[in-house]
């Protein structure tokens, strides 16, 4: 079993981790963010393979709401970066066709 010390850095190198999938998003690494998320999916399985003693259950309750508020900045910030590339490839398939009209008129 892990001393409490081994699980506070435990718990802050996942709350690092966090924070670093959060600036990855803001970079727009997500070839990075894909490999970070797994092994922060590892880490917490692994931290939670122990329960939480009452005396961490307040602080890690927070921490969690505080980490899943940032998990939903990077899927809404991915659903609308989605979006926004999804209109400009249809604006592409628009301009494209437009071009082909405009080619096969004068033919």
């Amino acid at each position: 079993m892990p001393s409490e010390q081994d699980r506070k850095q435990q718990w802050q190198n996942i709350l690092q981790l966090t924070q670093e999938l959060k600036q990855m998003f803001v970079d727009e690494e997500w070839e990075s963010m894909t490999a970070l998320e797994s092994k922060r999916q590892q880490m917490l399985k692994g931290y939670f393979d122990t329960p939480v003693s009452p005396a961490e259950a307040e602080d890690i309750a927070t921490e969690i709401r505080q980490m899943l508020h940032i998990n939903n900045e990077i899927i809404e910030g991915g659903q609308s970066r989605q979006s926004t590339l999804s209109s400009s490839a249809q604006q592409l398939s628009n301009n494209r066709q437009a071009i082909h009209a405009y080619h096969d008129v004068q033919k």
